[in-house]
C-alpha cells in the first residue's frame, strides 16, 4: 500500500473516531439532561402526596408558631406560607421574610423550666430526672409560657402535615426550636396533673402528642422536618416516662396511652416520601443558586468588560448539567429508600448491601444513617413501654434485669433483651445508628 493510501486510511479512521467521539458526547450529554428512572420514580412519589385541607394542616401552626403575642399565629403562618410560595415561584425575595419580628419565648422562662429543658437535652438520664423533679407543678405558668403551651396544644389538634418544600437556599424554615420547646413545656406542665393523680389528663395529652409527631414524621417531605419529628418522638418518650414515674402504680397503668402500644408500621418507617421531597429540595436549591450567581455576574459591570477571566468564564457553559447531579442523587435516594423497605431485623443486612453498592459506585455520601434513626424509634417505643409496664406492676429495681431477660418486648433489630444499668437505675436501649441518640436510657 502506498503512502498516500495509508494516509487516506488514517484520515478516514481519524474522521470516524472523531465522529464516534461526537456521537458519544451527544449521548452522554443527552443522558445528563434526561431524568433517570430513579429521578422519575421519586418525582412521581412527590406528585402523588395526598392533599390536605388547610384547616387540617399543622404546617400553618408551625410557620406561625413564633408570632408576636397578641397575633393570630395561624394567620401569621398563612401569610408566611403564601410568601414562601411566591419565593418558590420567583415572585418574592427570599430575604424579605414577613415573620422576622417574633415572640421572645425564651427570654421569660422560669429558671426551673430552663434547667429542666437543658438537662433533658443533654441525653443524661439521671440529670434529666433530677431537674424534671425540681420543676414546681404549677397550674398557672407565666404569660409567655402559657402562650407557648397554648399554641403547641392547638397544633396537636391538627390531624395532618403537608409541607411547602422551599426552593431557594435563602428561604427560612419554621421556628422548630420554639415548637420543640412548646412540647417540653406542655409535658413539664403535666406535673400538675401528676401531683393530683389525674391519670386521664396525662394519658390523653401523651396520646395526642405522640400521634401528632408520628403523623408528622411519616408525612415529612424534607429531612430536616423528619429528623425534628424523630427528635420530638424520642423527647416524648423520655418526658412521658418521667411523668408516669410520678403516679402510683394503679394510676400509672391507666395513664399509659394506647399509642405507646402500637408498633411503628412500615409506612411510618418508609424513607421514600422524604427522599422524594429532598430531591425536589436539592434541585430547587441548586437551580436558584445558579440563577443568582448568573444574575450577580450579569450585574457586575466590570466582570465581562475589561476582565479577561470574566470574559472566559462568562463564555463557558456549566460543564455538567443540573439533571446529571439530580440523577446521581436520585439513584442514591431511591436505593436507600427501597433498601430499607424491609422488616427491622433485616436492616443490618440492608446496610451492608448498600455500603457495598455505594463503595462500587464511588458515592461520597449516603443517607442510610437517617433510615436507621427512623427505624430505631421502634426500639425506643418498646423500651419506654416495657419500663412503664414493669414499674406499674410494682417490680422492684433489683428484679428488673431478670424481667428484661424474659420479656417479650425486646430490641427489634436483633431480638436481644434490653439492658439494665444498675448504677443509673435505668432500662437501656441501644440502636444501630452511629449517633449520640443510639443509647437511650429510661429511668426506672
Amino acid at each position: 500500500m502506498g503512502k498516500s493510501g495509508l494516509l487516506a486510511k488514517l484520515s478516514i479512521a481519524g474522521v470516524a473516531t472523531a465522529a464516534l467521539l461526537v456521537i458519544a458526547g451527544f449521548i452522554i450529554q443527552w443522558r445528563s439532561e434526561t431524568p433517570s428512572a430513579a429521578a422519575l420514580r421519586l418525582r412521581q412519589i412527590y406528585a402523588q402526596r395526598p392533599a390536605v385541607r388547610d384547616a387540617d394542616n399543622a404546617l400553618f401552626d408551625a410557620w406561625g408558631f413564633s408570632a408576636p403575642a397578641g397575633k393570630d399565629s395561624r394567620e401569621f403562618g398563612r401569610q408566611r406560607i403564601a410568601w414562601i410560595e411566591k419565593v418558590n415561584a420567583g415572585a418574592a425575595d427570599a430575604d424579605a421574610d414577613p415573620g422576622m419580628k417574633n415572640a421572645n419565648f425564651r427570654g421569660s422562662r422560669r429558671e426551673a423550666m430552663r434547667r429542666a429543658i437543658a438537662a433533658c437535652r443533654s441525653e443524661e438520664a439521671r440529670a434529666c430526672r433530677d431537674a424534671f423533679e425540681r420543676v414546681p407543678p404549677e397550674t398557672s405558668p407565666p404569660e409567655l409560657e402559657a402562650l407557648q403551651i397554648a399554641r403547641y396544644s392547638a397544633m396537636l389538634t391538627r390531624p395532618a402535615w403537608r409541607e411547602i418544600v422551599p426552593l431557594d437556599v435563602a428561604a427560612p424554615l419554621p421556628a422548630y426550636v420554639d415548637v420543640m420547646d412548646g412540647q417540653r413545656l406542655l409535658l413539664l406542665s403535666l406535673r400538675a396533673a401528676a401531683a393530683r393523680e389525674d391519670s386521664e389528663a396525662i394519658r390523653a395529652t401523651l396520646d395526642r402528642d405522640l400521634k401528632f409527631w408520628r403523623e408528622t414524621q411519616k408525612s415529612a417531605d424534607i429531612l430536616i422536618t423528619k429528623m425534628i419529628a424523630v427528635a420530638a418522638i424520642r423527647q416524648h418518650f423520655r418526658y412521658g416516662n418521667l411523668l408516669l414515674r410520678e403516679l402510683p402504680a394503679d394510676r400509672a397503668v391507666q395513664a399509659i396511652p394506647d399509642s405507646w402500644r402500637v408498633e411503628f408500621a412500615p409506612a411510618e418507617r418508609s424513607m421514600l416520601r422524604v427522599f422524594a421531597g429532598e430531591l425536589v429540595y436539592f434541585e430547587g436549591m441548586i437551580r436558584t443558586s445558579w440563577a443568582k450567581a448568573d444574575q450577580e455576574r450579569a450585574d457586575a459591570e466590570d466582570f465581562t468588560d475589561g476582565n479577561i477571566a470574566g470574559r472566559l468564564i462568562d463564555g463557558v457553559p456549566r460543564l455538567v448539567p443540573l439533571q446529571y447531579h439530580v440523577n446521581h442523587l436520585a439513584e442514591i435516594y431511591l436505593a436507600v429508600g427501597e433498601g430499607y423497605e424491609v422488616p427491622l431485623p433485616r436492616y443490618e443486612a440492608a446496610t451492608r448491601a448498600l455500603k457495598a453498592k455505594f463503595a462500587r459506585t464511588g458515592a461520597q455520601w449516603t443517607p442510610e444513617e437517617y433510615a436507621q434513626r427512623v427505624g430505631s424509634l421502634e426500639g425506643v417505643r418498646r423500651a419506654a413501654l416495657l419500663t412503664a409496664t414493669l414499674r406499674a406492676r410494682g417490680v422492684p429495681a433489683a428484679a428488673v434485669a431478670d424481667e428484661l431477660r424474659s420479656a417479650t418486648l425486646r430490641n427489634p433489630f436483633d431480638g436481644a433483651p434490653f439492658e439494665w444499668d444498675a448504677n443509673e437505675q435505668a432500662v437501656v436501649y441501644t440502636g444501630p445508628e452511629q449517633h449520640k441518640w443510639r443509647r437511650t436510657e429510661f429511668n426506672y
